[in-house]
């Protein structure tokens, strides 16, 4: 078994909806306990033309196959929520990407991990450091922590709207 932490996202149709879809199949791969980060509203970077907020969520827990077995498993989950790809950064009904696979670093043609996005963009950072601000990232030698703490002013701008239990928070 290995901890992974996956990055959901949806910015098309019923977010809340797909994001709750992407648990209950994600429950169904990963063995509990399921660690989750508060839901946040990040403003959309990297697009063609103007797209929706997305609605994003970190969630870890354990895995017991590889990363690519994880990689097929997460993308079935996104077309089975209507994913489709016409274009690199289109907006999505689902989007899941796998952020950190235990302490590894794997770069080939289909798995990078850990994926780009968790060291450029701010949601992917605070939703880690919700769950697991202790974890020590590959290739840094820190922790989540440490990292979120030296985050560049480029990083730290971008827009998210954290979404606690009873309130929205504004940052």
């Amino acid at each position: 078994m290995v901890m992974v932490i996956l990055s959901l996202g949806s910015n098309s149709g019923q977010r809340e909806t797909h994001i709750e879809a992407m648990e209950r199949e994600l429950s169904c791969v990963l063995l509990a306990p399921i660690m989750r980060s508060r839901l946040m509203e990040t403003e959309p970077l990297e697009t063609i033309g103007a797209q929706p907020w997305y609605l994003n969520r970190i969630i870890g827990g354990s895995f017991g196959a590889d990363a690519h077995d994880l990689l097929y498993t997460c993308r079935e989950i996104e077309a089975r929520l209507g994913r489709e790809r016409p274009f690199r950064h289109a907006a999505r009904t689902a989007d899941i990407d796998i952020l950190l696979f235990g302490n590894c670093s794997i770069r080939d043609p289909d798995v990078h991990i850990p994926h780009p996005a968790l060291y450029k963009r701010r949601f992917c950072i605070e939703g880690v450091n919700d769950i697991a601000p202790e974890f020590v990232l590959p290739e840094k030698g820190i922790t989540v922590r440490e990292y979120r703490m030296r985050l560049p002013e480029t990083i730290r701008s971008q827009k998210i709207r954290f979404y606690n239990l009873s309130q929205v928070s504004y940052d």
